[in-house]
């Protein structure tokens, strides 16, 4: 009852209300998809009515991804679903906007996204939201399936091609950093270890050798 009362911007949503935008998105989707999908696409915007604001003759809001993440949690606690169920949907709704500036994500955060296992099923609730928009320009829509066909060709250039964070065993413990830097452990540590992998990640540094090199270049 809330997203049928919630109006939308018209650029971008010239078909009407939440609810509205909602609907049109679930039919988008295949009959066989599964029920965590359906599950978020119904609920991505679920948080816009409590977070609407209006600035002139412009409507935002504001972290309803956030918003709507919490008010799923609930929904699918009431509702009884598994664990696996509801931290996915949970995900899901959180996430449903994250595309919106993936590009300027550094090569290491969008690789921890695509080798994350809800990844694939992101990619279907982000093209169930551009579906569902009815934008006053056409060409509008097209740009932005344009932008995830291409975070699309990316996810799986990378999953073809083995460069994902799963693919890439560490080069040193945390044992072994604080050996070489001889520092106790704490968080310093695991800052120093998440640098370091995202720069193996990104193949800058591509053997062990050349890891305890860019160490010891911290200390010196």
């Amino acid at each position: 009852a809330a997203m049928k009362k919630t109006p939308q911007p018209k650029n971008y949503h010239s078909e009407g209300d939440v609810l509205m935008h909602s609907f049109l998105a679930l039919k988008t989707l295949s009959e066989e998809e599964n029920l965590e999908v359906y599950w978020a696409v119904f609920l991505h915007d679920a948080g816009k009515p409590k977070t609407i604001s209006h600035d002139s003759d412009r409507i935002h809001f504001r972290h309803h991804q956030e918003v709507g993440a919490k008010m799923a949690k609930e929904i699918c606690k009431r509702l009884k679903f598994s664990r696996f169920s509801t931290e996915k949907i949970v995900w899901l709704v959180e996430k449903h906007h994250v595309f919106d500036q993936f590009e300027k994500m550094k090569i290491s955060t969008r690789l921890e996204y695509f080798d994350h296992p809800f990844f694939p099923d992101l990619m279907k609730v982000h093209y169930a939201d551009a579906l569902g928009c009815v934008p006053e320009h056409p060409e509008t829509r097209e740009q932005d399936l344009q932008r995830l066909k291409t975070i699309e060709n990316d996810f799986q250039y990378a999953c073809s091609q083995k460069i994902l964070p799963s693919h890439h065993k560490e080069f040193l413990t945390g044992e072994e950093i604080m050996k070489i830097l001889k520092i106790p452990a704490g968080p310093k540590v695991g800052e120093i270890k998440e640098e370091l992998h995202e720069l193996q990640i990104e193949g800058k540094i591509k053997t062990k050798k050349e890891a305890e090199e860019w160490l010891h270049s911290l200390s010196s």
